[in-house]
């Protein structure tokens, strides 16, 4: 698929979230390259210019460039907010040959940035298996208060995710949010609908008076069996920290899957 297309698909899903009044925008690792950031960031200025923008966040996935895998936060402005590179590799087991691969980065970054941002509190982005670094992890959710975690992804198992963010909603009272692609799940799994991705946020469990997570899935379907990875494709998500959810065992932050769009 061209570049003038594939900037074209980016742009039209955008436009169709801003109309529906969507604040944040999550893409999925390896979702961009320099052209489709810059036409991203051109169509935020010119939106915000009109006077007609709703967004306020756009998290572009990572971009792979001279073997560096970079995430970005643009404001809804466009302007760059936060740069974080990938630490740690993604390793694969071709089945075709047996042998192991592993994803070539120049450097391994020794620290990564935060963003406080008013409403949501300390934000820390990471790339897909930062996510699962435990001792990094850790030691910015204790240490830096990081408050919600933003996991762009690009994988088949997000099993190992979940754990983290459990621990991550029970433990440090955080909001966790991956967004992967349907591709690498759909490799691995025969259903016609697989979760692949998810947001989750910790609630007390009045009767058990312990803090749990409650996660909402998004899922694939029939139609991303067939997926080229550049189906226009998003899931929408409300999330109110000032509204209680809709059951009277559980105290804490309301999520509800509202919509998803879809379109070839």
């Amino acid at each position: 698929m061209c570049e003038v297309l594939v900037n074209d698909v980016y742009i039209n899903v955008i436009d169709q979230l801003n109309e529906l009044g969507v604040h944040i925008i999550v893409f999925p690792e390896l979702a961009m390259n320099k052209k489709t950031e810059k036409a991203i960031t051109q169509y935020l200025i010119d939106k915000k210019l009109n006077g007609n923008s709703h967004i306020q966040l756009v998290f572009l996935g990572s971009l792979w460039e001279d073997r560096v895998n970079m995430c970005m936060l643009l404001s809804g402005s466009g302007t760059v907010l936060l740069k974080n590179n990938k630490k740690m590799p993604f390793e694969y087991k071709n089945p075709e040959d047996g042998l192991f691969y592993t994803e070539s980065l120049k450097s391994r970054p020794e620290k990564y940035s935060l963003l406080d941002v008013n409403g949501l509190g300390r934000l820390l982005y990471l790339v897909c298996k930062d996510g699962l670094d435990d001792i990094a992890q850790i030691t910015l959710w204790n240490e830096y208060g990081v408050n919600m975690e933003i996991i762009s992804a690009f994988t088949p198992s997000i099993l190992y995710f979940e754990n983290q963010s459990e621990k991550f909603n029970k433990d440090y009272l955080g909001i966790d949010l991956l967004t992967n692609c349907c591709n690498p799940r759909l490799q691995i799994c025969n259903d016609n609908s697989i979760d692949i991705g998810y947001i989750s946020v910790p609630v007390m469990n009045v009767e058990r008076r312990r803090v749990v997570s409650n996660r909402i899935y998004f899922s694939s379907d029939e139609k991303c069996n067939n997926c080229d990875r550049f189906c226009n494709c998003a899931h929408i998500f409300t999330l109110n920290p000032n509204k209680l959810i809709k059951d009277t065992r559980f105290h804490g932050m309301e999520v509800e899957k509202l919509d998803k769009i879809k379109r070839y």
